[in-house]
């Protein structure tokens, strides 16, 4: 698994629902899953990603953080990217964080 954090995007638009989105994308022999999920913003970096397969379901973590320890009393639009080898191309659900697991594929 690679791990790759996109940063904020800016303020969490205030017309979207509050939790995580996840997107499926394939290309040479890889599946990216791009997670979108707001946060509190001044986060800016990452650690700890990590996945767990359980009953069909791709679970996704990391920790989001801030070096110098400021935070802002906003909500941030946070991306970041999980790509895996082919064995997880059949993933149909994934789950982010504590949140419900939502179905990733299209036919």
């Amino acid at each position: 698994m690679s791990f790759e954090f996109l940063g904020c995007a800016g303020d969490w638009p205030s017309d979207a629902p509050f939790h995580s989105t996840v997107r499926r994308l394939t290309r040479d022999n890889q599946v990216t899953f791009l997670v979108r999920h707001p946060d509190t913003c001044g986060l800016n970096a990452a650690r700890n990603p990590t996945f767990r397969l359980q009953d069909g379901v791709l679970q996704l973590d990391y920790d989001l953080y801030s070096p110098d320890g400021s935070i802002v009393m906003c909500d941030c639009e946070y991306f970041a990217k999980f790509t895996f080898d082919e064995s997880m191309m059949m993933i149909r659900q994934v789950r982010f964080e504590d949140e419900k697991p939502q179905n990733v594929w299209s036919e």
